[in-house]
Order: C-alpha cells, then structure tokens, then sequence
C-alpha cells in the first residue's frame, strides 16, 4: 500500500491557492452538471450547493488555518518560553547574587558576635578589677583611720 501525503503538506500555500482557483476555471467536466466550468456553466457558488468542489476547498481552507493557527501558537510557545527562560536567568543570577551578600553577611555577623564576647570578657574583668581596687582603697581608709586614732591616743594619753 502506498501511503499519500495529506495536499496541505506536500504542497506550499501559493500552491494550494492556485489550485483552489484552478477549480473555479477548470475545462474540466463539473461534477455537479457534467460539463465544463465556463461562462454559461454552473458557477463554483452552484457547484458548492451540490456539495461538490466548494466542500474539498472549504477543507482545505479550514485546515490550512488550523495548520497556520497551530504555527502561530507554536511560534508564541516558543517565544513565551524564550522570555521564560531569559526572566528565570535573570532571576537566578540575582539570588546568587543575594547569597552572596548574605554569606557576607554572616561573616560580619561571626566578627561582630566574637568581638561583643571578647568587649564582654574585658568588662567583666574592669569590673573585677574595680572592685579589687575599691576594696584596697577602703582597707587602706580603714588602716589610716585606725593608725591616726591610734597615733592621736599615743599624743594625748600616752605621756602619763
């Protein structure tokens, strides 16, 4: 068996078309009234009511259009995912770029939290030391008062 191509894809539109119109002036016998299409025959429009010619060209209209829409959706198929494909990079890239921003950002985080740690380990220990030195400085108040009471009760009672 041998298989034929459907008309619409062995032939181009500037074909079919010259086809189509080849119907309507063809010397060929009419289907519809056995003689040919001429002057004084039947017109394609009177062919058409016999559902002869007008029917093949009205398929073959109607299906180089789904032909023609189906190309178009495809094309528009094609460029929405052009478009997909660009805003989706564009889209990657700037969250690489904000993962890299905040990695950095972490970083400082790290520096900033070690030196707070280290700025609190040297308070702890100024205030250790404060207290230290407040504690010796009240000692030695203590030691003075004591030594100028002692020293005074020497002076005043101590030569009897």
């Amino acid at each position: 068996a041998v298989w034929l191509k459907p008309f619409w894809l062995t032939h181009t539109a500037k074909d079919r078309q010259s086809t189509v119109t080849g119907l309507a002036t063809s010397s060929r016998p009419c289907f519809a009234c056995g003689r040919g299409m001429s002057a004084e025959s039947p017109s394609p429009a009177a062919a058409a009511a016999f559902g002869i010619a007008d029917s093949r060209k009205e398929q073959l209209l109607v299906s180089g259009g789904k032909i023609r829409r189906a190309h178009e959706q495809a094309h528009e198929a094609a460029r929405i995912a052009l478009q997909t494909e660009i805003t989706s990079g564009a889209v990657l890239s700037s969250l690489n770029e904000q993962r890299d921003v905040i990695m950095r950002v972490g970083d400082h985080v790290s520096n900033i939290n070690n030196s707070v740690t280290g700025a609190g380990q040297v308070l702890n220990q100024m205030r250790r030391r404060s207290v230290l030195k407040k504690a010796a400085l009240w000692a030695m108040v203590i030691l003075l008062v004591v030594t100028i009471i002692v020293v005074a009760y020497f002076l005043l009672f101590g030569k009897r």
